[in-house]
């Protein structure tokens, strides 16, 4: 079990950060590298600045496919999941090898970094915390003894895995 009650955290626009919270992005493309490896909160951003996407191919009928009938339905200023920074590669190391919907999903262009994330659990309740640039710390110690638990590693058989719940669906379809 983990001793501490803070991770580090990583904010994505939307609707990159549900697409990673519902395990559909696997790759999250940046700038910038990091040494650091191991658990990373997926915070969603407040910023409307990645919404024109959820009306472009894949990314509104794999939101659809959740049932996220709009980009309103999408959680924003909340960390939504926890997953596995296992790797950083630089992207042309790797886009000759990913799933043409993960290619659509990032930014693979050359000079760029593909990080590798694995175990990517959706929060049963998306907690709200302010985002920031670049890698920043989550302290999720006052949140609520059942997310620490998930958090920690709890292997409660009612843990849900890769389901996004933390929203009530609402909003009309994508148009």
């Amino acid at each position: 079990m983990i001793d501490r009650a803070e991770m580090k955290a990583m904010t994505l626009w939307q609707p990159w950060a549900t697409l990673v919270a519902i395990g559909a992005k696997r790759i999250e493309t940046r700038s910038w590298s990091t040494n650091y490896r191991g658990p990373l909160a997926i915070h969603a951003a407040v910023s409307k600045k990645g919404h024109e996407a959820c009306l472009r191919e894949p990314v509104r009928s794999t939101l659809e496919a959740f049932h996220y009938r709009s980009c309103a339905a999408l959680p924003t200023g909340k960390v939504i999941a926890i997953c596995e920074l296992i790797d950083i590669l630089p992207t042309e190391d790797v886009r000759d090898i990913v799933e043409n919907r993960e290619l659509a999903f990032g930014d693979f262009e050359t000079g760029r970094y593909a990080w590798l994330l694995e175990d990517v659990r959706s929060l049963p309740i998306a907690m709200p915390a302010t985002g920031r640039q670049g890698l920043w710390t989550w302290d999720y110690s006052d949140e609520m003894p059942a997310i620490r638990r998930m958090i920690e590693g709890d292997n409660h058989p009612n843990r849900p895995k890769n389901v996004v719940t933390q929203l009530e669906l609402r909003g009309a379809p994508f148009r």
